[in-house]
């Protein structure tokens, strides 16, 4: 599957609207969900379902394993976490339910800042009091003015401390993102190296991460908090081998990535799943809030998705591409609901200079809605982006025809009546929707929308093209009410004192619509969570200490450790494979591979251990990373542990992801 991801390239009349993990290039991604998770969900003796949804037998705790802080999840904020809490000297394990890390992450293209020294140094003024204008203003001040005053006055800490301390990679590039008319209105944004956080944010944070010891374990799922004397004390997880592990430590840091594949909360939300197209990372079931909602924290009601509108699910139609740009942005032409009636000024998004304002009206139509377009605008909205197509290399016209071609989501025909049967409309409701229309085109006046006279374009020549928009959805900023500290609120009251809710489950900076005059601060509010979050953590784990479980490590603890050591180091190692090489074998046998086994030996606690015979099959994923930069694209490779064979200390043992770890 190809997911098209990107946080703001969804620009009308932009030259340049390509997405950070975006059109034609896309992002390859590992399965959606792990299949441990799923076997244990389905596993029909488990005794009760967690609140992330997995069934798990509590009684089953294959071991207990001890530090000062977990961090559950290992996108941007986990590992702003992960790292502030090693520099502070608490012992971490982070845990990450996907194969990789990354998570939302892998499609954010830099971050914001105020008054860094990059800023300073290029002579860039960006006034905190604009900023804080130009944010709240859009939402009627109902965010808390005080969240935006603390990210502003960390900001420029934090970018300097990203560099110095993590070697995180910028490419010196600071501006508004100008891309057409929905581009920022403060030079705020300070690009990643490459456009890309996948390049310049997530690989020098996870070296950072290692480096200080933290314990990173990939296709490790969180599930439930972990509570001793009525206090959390840790989570419990599932790990890559099916097994129920709790860790434990004094606190802990939740930054699962909010709730976009949480299908049950998006209903309870208002979404229409059978119109709903998701385009982001894969992965975030909503995990950490579901856990914190189960303990008693508050449910955040002002929860802003980034969404936008498609016409094809096709992705060999970019996402954010010049035909989105065209197309599905609003301005000629006109939108109607299943009924055939106009709901809304199809040139709002232009008025506004927000271009997340188009999914609103559509979202209130049972999610999706139909564009009718004639071929003189088509023709000319083709020519207004062909520049822009010229850069993608994309033949606009032959989109339509490559959809029209599918017969499910986009139509052409000679006459309205003809054009309304093919989409299953009512034929007389539309021809009157579209000569009420031409009337007020020939009038310049929309009656009842105040559509802008520039965009009353009549729709008269055939042939006629109509499209069904749909919802598409990166994700949602927002899940649990949070405090200045990070500390989930309680419904009974007062706060969580030893466990924090950062990156986009405790998001708070936005209501509703995700204004754009301020780039960067989602991202940024994930960093600074994140290392605020980590600081009171580290201090309550070096004030209660950690725990320890004394248990003996017997051969399938030898064998896990081993398994464990070859998953991170595929997510390290440059082995020279390609997805051409997929499935791989990674044999001890093969003279290739020494210096992988030599790092597998040596790694953590697998030192000191017999390792004979090991033998590792992978697959191999290929991930193109596209920025706003048309010629800005990494080609990186994701590795998967499907089946391990090996011999540790004289116990046989194999893995694969269906039986899961077996010991001779």
């Amino acid at each position: 599957m190809q997911v098209n991801v990107s946080r703001r390239s969804f620009v009308a009349g932009s030259a340049l609207a390509g997405g950070a993990i975006a059109a034609s290039a896309g992002i390859a991604m590992p399965s959606v969900r792990g299949a441990i998770a799923d076997e244990a969900a389905a596993a029909p003796d488990a005794e009760y379902v967690s609140p992330a949804g997995v069934a798990i037998d509590k009684g089953a705790v294959s071991e207990i394993i001890d530090c000062g802080v977990v961090v559950v999840g290992c996108g941007v904020s986990g590992l702003a976490a992960s790292v502030q809490a090693a520099q502070e000297g608490a012992s971490v394990i982070t845990l990450e339910g996907q194969e990789v890390l990354g998570g939302n992450g892998m499609g954010v293209e830099g971050t914001f800042g105020v008054n860094s020294f990059m800023q300073e140094e290029q002579g860039i003024e960006c006034d905190p009091a604009v900023v804080m204008q130009e944010e709240l203003g859009k939402t009627q001040w109902c965010v808390d003015g005080l969240l935006y005053k603390d990210l502003m006055q960390a900001a420029a800490d934090n970018i300097k401390w990203m560099v110095d301390d993590c070697g995180v990679l910028f490419s010196g590039e600071i501006d508004n993102y100008p891309f057409g008319a929905v581009g920022g209105v403060v030079d705020s944004f300070h690009w990643f190296q490459d456009g890309a956080c996948a390049t310049g944010y997530l690989p020098p944070m996870e070296a950072k991460a290692r480096e200080l010891g933290v314990d990173i374990r990939l296709n490790t799922r969180a599930v439930e908090l972990y509570f001793e004397d009525d206090k959390p004390n840790g989570v419990y997880a599932i790990d890559a081998f099916g097994d129920l592990v709790v860790f434990r430590a004094p606190a802990v840091i939740i930054c699962t990535g909010g709730f976009a594949n949480d299908d049950s909360r998006l209903v309870k939300h208002g979404f229409n799943l059978d119109y709903l197209e998701r385009i982001g990372t894969p992965g975030h079931y909503g995990d950490g809030i579901n856990m914190l909602l189960a303990a008693g924290a508050s449910e955040f009601s002002g929860v802003c998705y980034l969404k936008y509108n498609r016409i094809s699910y096709n992705f060999e139609i970019a996402t954010f591409g010049p035909f989105y740009g065209a197309f599905c942005s609003g301005g000629p032409g006109i939108w109607v609901n299943s009924d055939c009636v106009r709901f809304v000024d199809e040139s709002c998004a232009l008025r506004t200079g927000n271009n997340i304002t188009l999914s609103h009206p559509i979202h209130n139509q049972n999610a999706h809605a139909y564009v009718v377009f004639d071929t003189p605008i088509v023709e000319s909205l083709a020519a207004d982006f062909a520049d822009q197509a010229a850069e993608w290399d994309v033949d606009l016209m032959g989109q339509w025809d490559m959809i029209i071609e599918e017969g499910t989501d986009a139509w052409r025909a000679d006459t309205i009546e003809e054009l309304a049967e093919k989409a299953g409309l009512d034929p007389k409701a539309l021809a009157a929707t579209v000569a009420e229309y031409n009337a007020e085109c020939e009038a310049g006046k929309d009656t009842w929308f105040g559509k802008d006279a520039e965009y009353l374009k009549p729709i008269a020549t055939p042939p006629f093209y109509m499209g069904m928009i749909h919802e598409a959805m990166e994700g949602p900023l927002g899940g649990v009410v949070t405090n200045r500290e990070f500390k989930p609120q309680l419904d009974a009251g007062g706060h969580m004192d030893n466990v924090f809710c950062t990156g986009l489950d405790g998001i708070m900076l936005y209501r509703d619509v995700y204004p754009i005059d301020v780039p960067g601060s989602a991202s940024a509010e994930c960093i600074n969570g994140g290392r605020v979050a980590a600081r009171q953590a580290a201090a309550i784990a070096a004030e209660q200490g950690v725990k320890s479980s004394d248990l003996a490590m017997d051969d399938r603890g030898n064998a896990k450790q081993v398994v464990m050591a070859a998953i991170d180091l595929f997510t390290t190692m440059d082995l020279g494979l390609t997805d051409e090489d997929s499935p791989a074998t990674i044999a001890m046998s093969d003279p290739a591979f020494a210096d992988f086994f030599e790092a597998v030996k040596g790694y953590k606690k697998v030192a000191g251990m017999d390792l004979e015979d090991a033998a590792f099959v992978a697959t191999i994923s290929k991930v193109n990373v596209a920025t706003a930069r048309a010629d800005s694209q990494q080609a990186n490779y994701r590795y998967a542990l499907q089946e391990a064979d090996v011999t540790v200390n004289g116990a046989h043992a194999t893995y694969t992801k269906a039986d899961g770890l077996v010991v001779a």
